[in-house]
């Protein structure tokens, strides 16, 4: 298979329509070497069409077409690809799990869409967990749910992990463990992030080997995002 540029981004748009400003920084169009795929993870979404107009108005102007999209109430993974790469894009399905409030509203949990592109099997996942810093265990529960329980037709990746390739994105809402509030504001301000991923519950529970065993992720090199009041880069107040 040739290489190929992926965009991943992912954005809990908090309940709000898509924005008026322009999505070309935010999907990699500005960039003069322009990604193969764009695949958008959303979660806390009211106004599905309307994002999924607003990504177009970007996307297909500059070639890309929506290989598939799908929501689970407000979750959703859409994923575009451009237009030359069609005819190497098959076996195209999505899946969904739903987690919050005992399984059924959807408001927690995870969306898929996977294809085979050049032989090659990929899965892109949105996901929602619980939330709060004593939901820890949901939380390794909400992904042990989405591995467990999605399932494909396809028989050589009848689950998510079955996939050459997994890009696993979204709100997983893990905190820091043993920290205040002062504390962490306190080495942000000196960029220690070191010291704050050391207390990531999610790298806790990946190095016991609970979730994301197999994973990789880049290095954290930036503050957290979360959260922040809104409008503001100063912290929830």
């Amino acid at each position: 298979m040739p290489s190929l540029k992926v965009r991943c981004c992912t954005w809990n748009v908090g309940d709000q329509g898509p924005p008026k400003d322009d999505l070309k920084t935010l999907l990699n169009l500005d960039d003069s070497d322009l990604p193969d795929i764009i695949a958008v993870a959303l979660q806390e979404v009211e106004e599905a069409e309307d994002w999924r107009k607003r990504l177009l108005e970007h996307t297909h102007p500059a070639g890309y077409v929506l290989v598939k999209s799908r929501y689970c109430w407000a979750i959703g993974m859409l994923v575009f690809a451009r237009r030359s790469l069609l005819p190497a894009i098959t076996n195209t399905e999505s899946e969904v799990t739903a987690s919050g409030y005992a399984g059924i509203m959807g408001n927690k949990g995870g969306v898929s869409v996977r294809f085979e592109i050049c032989g090659v099997n990929v899965v892109f996942l949105s996901c929602h967990f619980a939330a709060h810093k004593d939901k820890n265990k949901d939380r390794v529960n909400d992904y042990k749910d989405i591995v467990d329980n999605q399932s494909f037709r396809d028989d050589d990746v009848h689950s998510v992990l079955d996939h050459d390739y997994v890009f696993w994105m979204g709100d997983l809402n893990f905190r820091l463990e043993n920290t205040d509030k002062a504390t962490a504001e306190k080495l942000i301000r000196q960029k220690q992030y070191s010291t704050l991923l050391a207390r990531d519950q999610l790298l806790i529970n990946k190095k016991k080997q609970l979730i994301f065993e197999d994973f990789q992720e880049g290095e954290i090199t930036f503050a957290p995002t979360f959260k922040f009041d809104k409008g503001t880069d100063r912290y929830d107040s």
